[in-house]
């Protein structure tokens, strides 16, 4: 079964450089390619905001969604990030 997931990473506390975080967000949107069956967005804060955020939505099957998350820990920790927001939608409700 697939469902659509939120993968979120941040760059608040300015711990990458800017030529870092464009790599780190080029990293997750290529594994996310790689497992998802579909991309439906990636999205950045706005360029004057003082956060550095991507939101990456995506349709996975429950194995390949197991096989991001680990892929995505090994990213965070390439990093040297203390998280990564990784979300399975329960109800989706199109009005």
């Amino acid at each position: 079964m697939s469902n659509t997931y939120y993968v979120t990473i941040g760059n608040s506390d300015d711990k990458l450089t800017q030529q870092r975080w464009a790599r780190y967000c080029h990293t997750v949107v290529d594994l996310c390619e790689e497992y998802a069956d579909e991309i439906h967005v990636v999205g950045f804060t706005t360029t004057d905001s003082q956060w550095q955020t991507m939101i990456v939505a995506c349709v996975l099957a429950d194995e390949e969604a197991a096989q991001l998350k680990d892929a995505l820990l090994l990213v965070r920790a390439e990093f040297d990030q203390d998280s990564i927001a990784f979300a399975k939608t329960t109800e989706v409700e199109f009005l």
